[in-house]
């Protein structure tokens, strides 16, 4: 990868700070955010439900690490663990949630989140995770698994996303994601040969990491990718 592109490698590196940039810049103006405008720690429900997990959290022996809980307008859940020693995930039965960033944590087994079927936004950088199969019909919007042992990206076949982050990972093969409506895709050009990258000239992508589709391929072209 040339110097000039060197921040994006670095991503997978920093991903637990990752999430709130793709929710809420790429997705600014859809329905998620916009039910996000208006919330604050002004508001007196909210302050205390989040005070209310921030215990029993910590009553489970979970570190706060970058914990942090919003409720939207249609009092679902924005729920980030990123950098705790959170680990089984059935803690959170029952929670409505909507965007969950379990980053940096010691999660493996995503099974129990397969009941929830309000979760749109679901990152989970620098973890163990290396099976997404149990979260296969879930109706998300954004997967970010950069740095994580997943190898086979087949089950995001069933899913609507738009954003897809693979920095650092171990797959190897893109081609389902001509299967996919995905337009924002984040990806360090080392980890694929030059075959799987030219087949992405002709997906649905609009954005390479964080670059206009025209611009990706005139710089690709010109060697600075």
């Amino acid at each position: 990868m040339k110097i000039k592109h060197f921040k994006w490698w670095m991503l997978g590196l920093v991903g637990c700070l990752l999430f709130g940039y793709f929710t809420c810049i790429y997705f600014s103006s859809c329905e998620i955010c916009e039910n996000r405008k208006h919330l604050s720690y002004d508001n007196e429900f909210q302050k205390e439900m989040h005070n209310l997990l921030y215990n029993y959290f910590i009553g489970l022996g979970i570190s706060h690490g970058t914990f942090a809980l919003f409720i939207d307008n249609n009092g679902l859940y924005h729920l980030r663990f990123g950098d705790s020693n959170l680990s089984d995930l059935n803690i959170l039965k029952g929670m409505p949630l909507i965007e969950l960033d379990i980053s940096c944590t010691k999660v493996i087994d995503l099974t129990p989140l397969s009941r929830f079927k309000t979760l749109r936004e679901l990152g989970l950088i620098r973890t163990k995770v290396s099976d997404l199969s149990p979260i296969q019909n879930l109706p998300l919007d954004i997967l970010l698994i950069g740095g994580t042992d997943v190898r086979d990206l087949s089950p995001i076949t069933n899913m609507p996303l738009r954003v897809l982050h693979i920095v650092d990972t171990v797959i190897t093969n893109l081609d389902v994601i001509f299967q996919t409506d995905i337009n924002y895709l984040d990806f360090d050009l080392n980890d694929f040969s030059k075959e799987q990258i030219e087949k992405l000239r002709n997906s649905k992508i609009e954005i390479f990491n964080g670059y206009k589709h025209e611009r990706f391929w005139r710089e690709y072209d010109e060697g600075l990718w």
